[in-house]
């Protein structure tokens, strides 16, 4: 009821509504010592961090802790706390063990590294990315699923470069989850990177990597760089021929159509300019 409460008055633009009743379903639960609060804890980094830059106001007198902070602010500040209950917050005749503040999981890892990826200030979102990581690993047996990891590669936005390194060293550790399609979330994240910081260049050695471990390649692919491009806005080219790049990578991504079967046998030419 409660998370179904903050959904809809953060998305009526009131987010600082929607964290209020955050702020009152957590301190009643834990008054009558109601259990795990992980649900209200995820949905309200979500809601918070999807207004990243809103300023959170309070109504009435007084004022909260949370009061002045931007969305994306106030949900790093509860990942970052989540796991340490608030000393002396628990009533007489409520033991420590009675209710809890949950540890972060990968779902409130991906809520806000989504959202930190929509952070245009430059290299906010990877200081942001960062810090969750840090925290991530602090779990014993940690590695990337697949929307964490998707999420935490697009903080790079236009840093393909630092992506591409970033992708290599977490390969290297053994950091991905197997069987859990991470390796293909994690190769459409630096795709997205790619439309960002419109190098189709990079984006075509990716998809080459991907057909080579038989990993599936189509239209998902393509409109993924398409998606990171209308992030980027009109970032000029670094070099020339971009466009031709581009139209390569088209064609690469159209021959795994499905409504294309009929076309499987058709022979492809790539041309390199």
């Amino acid at each position: 009821m409660e998370t179904n409460a903050m959904r809809v008055t953060g998305r009526g633009g009131d987010v600082g509504g929607a964290v209020g009743i955050f702020d009152d379903a957590v301190r009643d639960r834990i008054e009558g010592g109601k259990g795990d609060l992980r649900v209200l804890y995820n949905e309200v980094v979500g809601v918070a961090g999807a207004y990243g830059r809103r300023i959170l106001k309070v109504e009435g007198e007084g004022g909260r802790w949370y009061e002045g902070m931007t969305g994306l602010e106030f949900a790093i500040d509860i990942t970052v706390g989540m796991g340490t209950p608030p000393s002396g917050v628990y009533p007489a005749g409520v033991k420590e063990g009675d209710v809890w503040v949950p540890k972060p999981d990968s779902q409130t890892f991906s809520r806000v590294l989504g959202a930190a990826a929509d952070e245009e200030e430059k290299g906010k979102s990877k200081e942001v990315a960062k810090i969750i990581r840090k925290i991530a690993e602090q779990r014993e047996g940690f590695q990337f699923e697949g929307r964490f990891l998707n999420a935490y590669l697009r903080c790079w936005r236009d840093d393909v470069d630092g992506v591409i390194r970033e992708w290599k060293e977490i390969r290297k550790l053994n950091l991905i989850q197997l069987n859990s399609g991470a390796e293909v979330k994690g190769s459409h994240g630096l795709i997205w990177c790619c439309g960002v910081g419109r190098r189709p260049d990079v984006a075509l050695k990716v998809v080459y990597a991907m057909q080579k471990e038989g990993r599936t390649v189509g239209d998902i692919c393509l409109n993924v760089y398409k998606r990171g491009r209308e992030e980027g806005g009109n970032v000029e080219a670094r070099w020339g021929s971009i466009k031709a790049y581009e139209d390569l990578l088209e064609v690469e991504c159209e021959q795994f159509r499905d409504e294309d079967w009929k076309k499987k046998g058709d022979k492809k030419i790539r041309i390199l300019l």
